[in-house]
């Protein structure tokens, strides 16, 4: 556990973990700034969004689903459900995971329930922007949902830190819609009042706070991590996110490999999950800092699903269902 290792190790791995929560709040802003800005007026539009995005979306999942549940009871060292249940025995496993409901599958993959949530409400959010002249009406409901989601709860935390007490919790999916709706917001102007340098201050002094919330934790032996409902993660990606905005113009040059990679990210996220876990299992770390060690797994993991996910979207049927990737 973080807390047994060295101090220096420590804070390494807190910046690192830190820095890689980023990437959902990232996504989910980007999220908002293209999907609800989409022509979405009718009930024949949204139809027409859960056929194009939804549905290919639960089936990827589904296929990743049933590939981890078995890549799990064939490769994972200590799982023997396998040679205890047998095949057919382990079949209703697989369908129970299929059906979400105590899945076996990678704890990576708490993100997929999650997104398909966002996906289902994401066209209803759309067509209420698209019909009124505000979007002020959703000042209260996101409000309540921040204070009851986020800000409580961090005082909460905050306390039962300095108790010794805190512990992790879930996260209701409707917290995520605040980064979707400030991803949009931000895109429509709500951070043109801030100066370059402010942002910047505030997407590194953010960053930087998150770091010694958690290093505090694991400073009074405390096994709390830093989830997506601490309010200061949503400030920070919201920062970040207006930072990458002004500077969008000096990524011009790499806008060509930074859209391949978004063509195929989907996949890589199912893809490294698979090969990160199978270092894991079968390859010794001996005398690697945890750290070395995590930026290997990361290296590795992602250079490795880049190349197969290359080769496999060859195939047309490969390519659709298991990258979700359009011709």
């Amino acid at each position: 556990e973080l807390h047994q290792i060295p101090w220096l190790s420590t804070a390494l791995k807190i910046a690192l973990t830190i820095f890689g929560h980023l990437g959902v709040p990232l996504f989910l802003m980007i999220s908002g700034t293209l999907l609800l800005k989409k022509s979405l007026e009718s009930w024949t539009d949204v139809k027409t969004f859960y056929k194009n995005n939804l549905i290919p979306l639960l089936i990827t999942s589904e296929v990743w689903y049933v590939i981890m549940y078995w890549f799990i009871l064939l490769v994972k060292p200590d799982n023997t459900m396998l040679e205890t249940n047998g095949f057919l025995g382990s079949l209703p496993g697989m369908f129970r995971t299929m059906l979400l409901y105590r899945p076996t599958t990678m704890r990576s993959m708490w993100y997929i329930p999650m997104i398909l949530s966002m996906y289902a409400v994401i066209p209803l959010f759309a067509v209420s922007l698209k019909h009124s002249d505000s979007a002020k009406f959703l000042i209260l409901p996101c409000g309540i949902i921040f204070l009851t989601n986020m800000l409580l709860p961090d005082i909460r935390d905050i306390s039962g830190l300095l108790a010794n007490t805190a512990c992790k919790r879930s996260i209701p999916y409707e917290t995520y819609l605040l980064y979707i709706l400030a991803g949009y917001a931000i895109s429509r102007g709500a951070f043109q009042r801030f100066s370059l340098k402010t942002v910047y201050f505030g997407t590194i002094s953010l960053f930087l706070l998150l770091c010694v919330r958690q290093f505090f934790a694991f400073a009074l032996d405390s096994s709390y991590a830093i989830g997506y409902s601490a309010s200061l993660l949503l400030f920070w990606g919201c920062f970040a996110f207006e930072a990458i905005r002004r500077n969008e113009t000096r990524f011009l040059r790499i806008r060509q490999p930074v859209s391949e990679l978004a063509k195929i990210s989907f996949g890589i996220y199912f893809v490294h999950i698979i090969l990160m876990e199978a270092m894991n299992w079968t390859m010794q770390f001996n005398g690697f800092p945890r750290p070395i060690k995590f930026l290997v797994l990361e290296i590795v993991s992602f250079g490795g699903s880049v190349i197969l996910i290359h080769f496999l979207s060859k195939n047309k049927h490969l390519k659709r269902y298991l990258f979700m990737m359009k011709s």
